[in-house]
């Protein structure tokens, strides 16, 4: 479960963002007068704003800039190396097409920015070279060698690295190829290939953006610009003074408010990457955005969802955008998994898969096999629920109502396991099931007519398979009736009752209305204790719904409270 954000950090950036809305000349006064009452609170902020200033030129430029501009030391000797031309400019280096003597070849060559750098600006670009040299990976641009030269009385650093021969930004790339889908996921597996080489040898990039990702004319991913990655042993203080690390576009929450990072802020930016590969663009627009507000929408907003590729594909590049690191994927190898499984028609990890789209992805990847089966097996299905009108009818007039109803349930539990049980090969067999719902509705509401115990239990499977299959507002319809029949049959609550209002509330969380749904579960959870006591399962799938819920809605230390409470009746 992942913390609720902490409310110091969530007034701090509201006054970071209105400061940022005003001239430079009163933004002091301002922050001064808002934090009055709370001094960390104004350091916070007032690092905030400095952290803005010194920044907004390192945040903005690319990591891979073909411009060539002025003053460069093309035709300059270094080392080993003679500089062709200027190919590009980052953050803090220049980047040159050089020439080896020995081995003759062309290479990649890196010299920090500026005549007099910084201690900390040194400091980084030493500790790319140590990176880089760490990193032994086909999808890595690799290192030849490291060194100083003198530039006009300076000693400077470089970092020699192989060169990518017709290098583009991998969205660029995909873009200009007309890649396929499954050719952009191949793609971006490569790369993430790389990150979990990185991680597995104490590397952390934290830059991850499309233009730190270059494909050759070999069609090879490489990614380049280790120049604020983060080492293990280091401390992530180490980093250009007062700046933020990473590129806006890229960079997660946890980055933007300059706390601790580890791996899953390398799995956030390559959400973000997958996001704009699949999509075309970027999950946030912050071109035009006053940077308060960039911060805010990546602190605080999702994107919305990306439409290519899937349902599937758009939830995996989402899990791996959540705010909070508890909420993404674990691992760049957790990522890599759903990816895969995407590309071969199998079940998401990110979450549990309704009935209907398990089906699908198993006919996909058993065409043949379904293709053989379906027509038997859904006869079978068919004539199954004949049988159970027939056995509805002789027990009506054979039992007590307590006995019918005990009985109905286990025909109903054996009609819903026959549709949800993953071990049959039923694919074609399961759409045609969810063809005929409309017609098995009617039927329940013709043939039993006259008894609501059954219809109530029938239409409540009913709707939990139209659930299933994403058919919410018939679902709804289902289960309302549902509820009415069992209702009638007494006047007052029962288990069945209990357990159908649940199953409203269900849909209505996952349909979206967060305030409809935590009416029902607020109102439906001191009932279930009455009708059903403490100790029953029941009652508890009720309280871990209602606590998802609250988690939802970010109201974390209630529904902590009651997730310890369900797991103390567990024990």
């Amino acid at each position: 479960m992942s913390p609720a954000p902490d409310r110091t950090s969530v007034r701090a950036h509201a006054i970071f963002r209105a400061a940022m809305e005003r001239n430079d000349a009163d933004r002091p006064t301002f922050v001064d007068a808002a934090t009055s009452d709370d001094p960390e609170l104004r350091e916070t902020v007032r690092s905030l704003v400095a952290a803005v200033a010194t920044s907004k030129a390192f945040l903005e430029t690319p990591a891979w800039t073909p411009r060539p501009t002025p003053g460069t030391l093309e035709g300059r000797t270094v080392a080993d190396f003679t500089l062709l031309a200027l190919a590009g400019t980052g953050g803090m280096g220049e980047v040159y097409r050089a020439e080896q003597r020995a081995p003759r070849r062309i290479v990649a060559l890196k010299v920090i920015r500026g005549e007099r750098p910084s201690p900390a600006a040194l400091a980084r670009f030493a500790l790319e070279g140590e990176a880089l040299g760490r990193l032994q990976h086909a999808n890595v641009a690799q290192i030849i060698g490291s060194g100083t030269f003198d530039r006009d009385g300076t000693p400077t650093p470089y970092v020699a690295m192989e060169w990518i021969d017709g290098a583009r930004p991998i969205v660029e790339f995909a873009t200009a190829e007309g890649l396929s889908i499954r050719e952009r996921l191949e793609l971006f597996l490569a790369v993430c290939a790389a990150i979990s080489h990185a991680h597995g040898r104490g590397v952390i990039h934290r830059d991850l953006k499309p233009a730190n990702v270059l494909v050759g004319s070999d069609r090879t991913p490489k990614v380049i610009d280790f120049g604020v990655a983060l080492l293990s042993g280091e401390t992530p203080r180490a980093t250009l003074d007062g700046q933020f690390v990473g590129s806006l576009g890229s960079m997660s929450p946890e980055q933007c408010r300059r706390g601790p990072v580890d791996v899953r802020c390398d799995v956030y930016a390559l959400g973000a990457l997958l996001y704009e590969l699949i999509e075309g663009r970027a999950p946030f627009d912050l071109g035009t955005t006053a940077i308060g507000d960039a911060i805010a929408h990546i602190c605080e907003r999702m994107p919305e969802a990306p439409q290519a590729g899937g349902e599937d594909l758009a939830t995996v590049a989402m899990t791996a955008l959540a705010k909070s690191p508890d909420d993404r994927y674990p691992s760049v190898e957790a990522l890599m998994r759903d990816v895969r499984n995407v590309l071969d028609h199998r079940p998401i990890e990110a979450r549990p898969q309704p009935l209907a789209r398990r089906t699908l992805l198993f006919v996909r990847r058993h065409r043949t096999a379904v293709a053989a089966v379906s027509v038997a097996l859904l006869g079978i299905l068919l004539g199954t629920v004949g049988m159970s009108v027939s056995l509805v009818r002789a027990m009506r007039a054979e039992a007590a109502a307590e006995a019918r109803n005990s009985e109905l349930s286990r025909v109903s539990e054996f009609l819903r396991s026959l549709i949800a049980n993953d071990t049959y090969d039923r694919g074609k067999a399961t759409r045609s099931i969810a063809s005929e719902l409309d017609a098995w509705s009617a039927r329940v509401e013709r043939e039993f007519a006259d008894m609501p115990a059954a219809r109530g239990l029938l239409r409540r499977e009913i709707g939990r398979n139209l659930m299933a299959m994403a058919r919410n507002r018939e679902a709804r319809v289902a289960l309302e009736g549902s509820l009415a029949d069992f209702v009638a049959i007494g006047g007052i609550e029962s288990r069945d009752s209990i357990i159908t209002r649940g199953t409203i509330a269900r849909l209505l969380r996952d349909e979206g209305k967060v305030d409809e749904a935590l009416a029902a579960y607020e109102a439906l959870v001191p009932d279930a204790l009455r009708v059903l006591g403490e100790d029953p399962i029941d009652t508890d799938v009720l309280r871990g719904d209602h606590a998802l819920l609250l988690h939802q809605l970010r109201r974390s230390d209630e529904a902590s409270a009651i997730l310890e409470r369900v797991l103390a009746n567990r024990e």
